[in-house]
């Protein structure tokens, strides 16, 4: 993933158990995310991101770029597996021509035990730089991927303020 708010590529591994199973993201203008719907492939891959604390995981507003090195779409992809390569990072807005940043608040809970919020970062820009699997951090995720918020934590994000 990208650092300091740039643009980067990545690639998603979807497998899924039949061809009329739906990957579940929805694109919206542009090839971008719009939705990803629970208990699919794509929410899969996510999860697993998440829990692996990678921060490779689909975003709203990630721009899909192709699907097996191919432009097309997901629906006529008739196939059990599918790569997909995304941009991620900053989001440009089409209709005002110019690059914003999501911002959210993140709540995060680490229990009665005080176990650790499972966030690595860079002290020169507060950049995070790691998610530690199984934290109040990457749980945090887990419940916003359930919710479909969108406001999941990845790595390159910048925290603003505690």
């Amino acid at each position: 993933p990208g650092v300091d708010g740039e643009d980067f590529q990545f690639d998603v591994v979807l497998e899924r158990q039949a061809l009329d199973q739906p990957w579940g993201i929805a694109l919206g203008r542009g090839a971008r995310v719009a939705r990803i719907d629970p208990n699919t492939p794509v929410a899969a891959w996510n999860k697993a991101q998440i829990a692996a604390g990678f921060g490779k995981e689909v975003r709203h507003g990630d721009q899909l770029l192709s699907i097996d090195g191919h432009r097309g779409t997901l629906e006529d992809h008739d196939k059990l597996t599918a790569t997909l390569c995304f941009r991620g990072g900053m989001i440009q807005d089409q209709s005002l021509d110019m690059m914003c940043a999501q911002a959210f608040s993140a709540l995060l809970n680490r229990g009665v035990d005080g176990a650790p919020f499972g966030l690595s970062f860079r002290a020169t820009d507060r950049t995070v730089v790691e998610i530690e699997a199984g934290s109040a951090a990457a749980r945090w995720n887990e419940e916003q991927l359930v919710t479909d918020s969108g406001r999941e934590i990845r790595i390159g994000d910048k925290i603003l303020r505690v």
